[in-house]
């Protein structure tokens, strides 16, 4: 008897930096096999355009921001952007009703207060025969440079603001700072305080949401497996959800790029100043995906090099001894067992030594484009052939 089957309330809290996009992305496109394990959203039962939203505000869709904010006071300020839409909460006690499983998603979790969290629980208990609250642990150190990656993108989020500042020859960088200076700044407290709160807020709400469903939070580890974790999502938190798991597993075996698009960071830094330099003129969205494809070519399969291979600033030993500590505390406490295992703490040290010589290091674009090997490539580079 399908009403009698056991019904499922999977929250996914986040926090932000922790692939919580690729997650909601991959529910877009599951909504058909994730109904056929019997969940469903609350996005995907409310027409939006039949609810005002006052100006600014921003409907998220799969991000279920505009849920999750329903839950916060009224005088949250984020409620502002994105508003709470009553109508996604009542749709979400119709799927109950329905005897059905709900699927929940947005990094705003991450910020809820105490009460906020009691309102969600008294909502998720009312409806759902069980509850999964799963949060995603990340690494400090990593987290930080996720970060300053995000910082780095915000204005190049789209290729016309890319290419705006191509065109435009500006002089600012696309980078706000190095990444080394980024840490440092961070480790002394300054000017990037706000990074450091942001970190805490999300650790403390975890264990907020720990403490109150001290029997039902799933913390999905970074660092405990060799899956996708958009896989290890969809296969392993989500209960019973064999169709859902089937279809990720085949879409990425069929195209592994989804597990992992995009270029490095530093392939744009590279063209942005050979352009200001006057070795290579970028003027269309053509030219820059390709100068963009031509540089990592170059550097690892022509170089044999990985994108780390270049002349590197690294952080200092004040800034790397704050950074493991940091880490090694958010570790000890976020995922115990783990961090005492064979896969915990020595390979946290293992790693945080690589990547304080790698991606932790700021890469001398300018240094860099100015060696003869990078002149002569720039020489032979043709953008429009």
């Amino acid at each position: 008897d399908a009403t009698a089957a056991t019904t499922h309330a999977v929250v996914h809290i986040g926090p932000h930096k922790t692939g919580t996009t690729s997650i909601q992305e991959w529910s877009r496109r599951l909504v058909t096999e994730l109904r056929e394990d019997g969940y469903e959203m609350p996005w995907t039962n409310v027409n939006v355009s039949e609810h005002s939203l006052s100006d600014g505000a921003i409907y998220t869709g799969w991000n279920a921001a505009n849920f999750a904010h329903c839950f916060q006071r009224a005088d949250y300020p984020l409620r502002t952007r994105y508003p709470c839409l009553p109508a996604l909460a009542r749709a979400g006690e119709e799927i109950a009703a329905r005897r059905k499983s709900i699927l929940i998603s947005s990094e705003e979790f991450d910020r809820f207060t105490a009460d906020a969290i009691n309102e969600l629980k008294r909502y998720l208990t009312a409806g759902w025969d069980k509850i999964a609250i799963v949060a995603y642990y990340r690494r400090y150190y990593d987290w930080l440079r996720s970060q300053h990656n995000q910082i780095s993108k915000t204005k190049t989020s789209n290729i016309t603001a890319a290419l705006g500042i191509f065109r435009a020859n500006r002089t600012e960088r696309i980078l706000r700072s190095p990444i080394n200076v980024f840490l440092r700044r961070v480790s002394q407290n300054r000017d990037y305080n706000d990074t450091q709160r942001n970190f805490e807020t999300m650790f403390s709400r975890t264990l907020a949401f720990k403490s109150a469903f001290p029997e039902n939070l799933l913390i999905m580890n970074y660092y405990n497996t060799t899956t996708d974790l958009s896989q290890a999502f969809y296969c392993d938190a989500v209960p019973n959800a064999r169709n859902a798991c089937r279809a990720i597993r085949e879409q990425i075996a069929d195209d592994p790029v989804l597990a992992n698009a995009g270029i490095h960071l530093v392939y744009e830094d590279i063209a942005y100043r050979a352009h200001r330099l006057g070795l290579i003129n970028v003027r269309t969205q053509e030219h820059y995906y390709k100068a963009l494809e031509m540089i990592r070519h170059h550097q690892e399969q022509t170089l044999g090099l990985s994108p780390y291979g270049f002349t590197l600033q690294c952080p200092g030993k004040p800034v790397l001894t704050y950074l493991l500590k940091k880490t090694l505390h958010y570790e000890k406490r976020m995922v115990p067992r783990f961090f005492k295992s064979s896969d915990g703490e020595k390979s946290l040290r293992a790693d945080f030594r690589k990547q304080a010589k790698t991606s932790l290091c700021h890469v001398n674009v300018i240094k860099t484009v100015k060696t003869p090997t990078w002149r002569r490539f720039f020489e032979s580079m043709k953008l429009d052939s």
